[in-house]
């Protein structure tokens, strides 16, 4: 699974929603869904590998338990078709449901790293740091007998949380590519760093 005792990843997907001509429509870029072999296929590395993409990453690792960071590399499915000329009329967002036996809020911090990409053809946004954004969910009781730890379980649900602009813009301007080889190297300057905390 995709947490520690405290709290746990049980489903996030990012997603897009546009109208057609008769109906609307609905693509996933990404659904991750971590199962119980999900820790057999982990492999452990070096913190210092992957620190540079992420600002104030070695602080948070300094400050918490070692346990409780995952690096997940994925890439989006970006392959849908829709007859908008731009974003309008379209929803960008993702969701997510998060369980722990600790009945307090959850704030999730999602910050969004890019590096100054080089690449000639790769009209994208550049020279962006870091954006931020915020999310806060109260927790609801799911069981008073079946918890992790034979009591009582909470689950946090993000529904349908927009995107910002900029993810929106990178997500469109990605979608226009069509050389995987400067899409892949788009993608390795692009890092995400969700910060999970629970509340007092």
């Amino acid at each position: 699974l995709l947490g520690t005792h405290r709290l746990q990843l049980l489903d996030l997907s990012v997603f897009v929603d546009y109208p057609t001509a008769t109906d609307n429509a609905h693509h996933t870029f990404v659904h991750l869904i971590p199962t119980a072999n999900t820790q057999n296929i982990m492999e452990t590395i070096d913190i210092h590998q992957v620190a540079d993409k992420y600002k104030g990453l070695m602080e948070l690792y300094d400050c918490s338990s070692p346990d409780a960071f995952f690096l997940v590399k994925i890439w989006p499915d970006v392959n849908w078709f829709d007859e908008l000329p731009t974003s309008s009329g379209r929803f960008y967002g993702w969701s997510a449901r998060f369980e722990s036996t600790f009945n307090v809020p959850i704030t999730v911090e999602t910050k969004l790293f890019t590096q100054l990409c080089t690449t000639p053809g790769a009209s994208l946004p550049d020279c962006i740091e870091e954006i931020a954004k915020f999310d806060t969910r109260y927790p609801c009781m799911l069981d008073t007998t079946d918890g992790r730890d034979g009591g009582v379980t909470y689950g946090f649900d993000i529904y349908r949380s927009p995107m910002c602009e900029f993810m929106i813009t990178f997500v469109n301007k990605l979608k226009q590519l069509r050389d995987a080889e400067l899409m892949n190297n788009v993608l390795e300057n692009f890092t995400i760093l969700q910060v999970v905390t629970l509340g007092e």
